[in-house]
């Protein structure tokens, strides 16, 4: 819950209260000092009982916390893409210093990560780690690492951070992340602010593609299975797309594992997700994806939106 603390301080100086008064009773004044400039983890229980000294209820909280941060994802992940398309290094240095100084105007961890963020996918996109010693770049890493490690709660911030750099991630670690999260999932230690379960599977599917691109196949087949059982979505039009999205995982982990089966999920994933309007980019992105982990494609790509149009290829044309 690090992520609350400068939102918090904003919120305890308009009300006029100081760390001292707040901290009373409840934790130390180092502590709730660290605390509002992200550097400490509140227990969720403690952080009620400091929501109620200053006359503030969680719900009162989160709203004014889901606004605010709405507005800086909302820019962060176009700042993302930007980097991630283009690997323009004066670009990158110019959003670079960009959240570094919003993170010193506002003491806000989530501008530290992003600089962080949009550094490393910079580095790594541009493939020159060498730019930078091998020390800093790690201690980068373990810095996003860590926080993602220790953190109890997650919210939509924390997935945009997992799933824009979980590249960054060794395929235990994902492993290891991904079942604290279905654990959190099930034991509901998440209460107060856990994410819904399609954000849920989309950082799960995201960790899923990136065992693949490890060739981390075994793992990968077993986070599928651990997801299946933890994310139940009613068949209804409103959830299609989810089911689509797991039906498509579940057949490249299937071809990964030489069962030519999985090319039946992924033809029947892309062909509904062609009929339903507005979804032929994500059809052609999911196609995408496929060939890169079966190089030799047996599925025809033609897009005509509108109509089913992807099939598997008879054995004669592949003769």
């Amino acid at each position: 819950m690090t992520a609350y603390g400068t939102l918090f301080k904003q919120f305890r100086e308009a009300k006029g209260y100081s760390i001292r008064e707040v901290s009373e009773d409840i934790v130390s004044y180092q502590f709730l000092n660290n605390f509002e400039k992200g550097n400490s983890n509140i227990s969720l229980s403690n952080f009620v009982k400091i929501l109620e000294k200053i006359n503030l209820t969680y719900e009162e909280f989160f709203v004014a916390y889901d606004e605010t941060l709405e507005k800086i994802m909302e820019n962060a992940i176009k700042d993302l893409r930007v980097v991630g398309s283009s690997w323009n290094a004066l670009t990158a240095q110019q959003l670079i210093q960009k959240y570094k100084k919003l993170y010193l105007e506002t003491e806000w961890i989530v501008y530290h990560h992003f600089a962080l963020a949009i550094e490393m996918i910079s580095i790594m996109g541009r493939g020159n780690q060498e730019e930078v010693s091998a020390e800093y770049f790690q201690s980068m890493k373990h810095e996003i690492k860590d926080y993602l490690f220790k953190i109890e709660t997650w919210t939509e911030y924390e997935r945009t951070l997992f799933n824009s750099l979980n590249f960054l991630f060794s395929k235990d670690e994902i492993v290891s992340v991904m079942d604290r999260l279905i654990r959190n999932m099930k034991t509901g230690s998440n209460k107060l602010r856990m994410i819904d379960d399609e954000s849920a599977g989309e950082i799960i599917g995201n960790a899923i593609l990136e065992l693949l691109r490890k060739d981390a196949i075994k793992e990968a087949e077993d986070l599928f299975i651990k997801m299946k059982a933890s994310i139940k979505f009613d068949k209804t039009i409103a959830n299609i797309s989810n089911i689509i999205e797991m039906q498509y995982l579940e057949g490249l982990v299937k071809i990964r594992n030489n069962d030519d089966s999985g090319l039946v999920d992924i033809c029947n994933s892309l062909n509904v997700l062609v009929l339903l309007k507005g979804y032929d980019s994500i059809a052609n992105a999911m196609y995408n994806t496929y060939l890169m982990h079966q190089k030799d494609s047996i599925i025809t790509d033609k897009i005509i939106p509108g109509s089913p149009q992807f099939t598997i290829k008879s054995l004669e044309d592949n003769s």
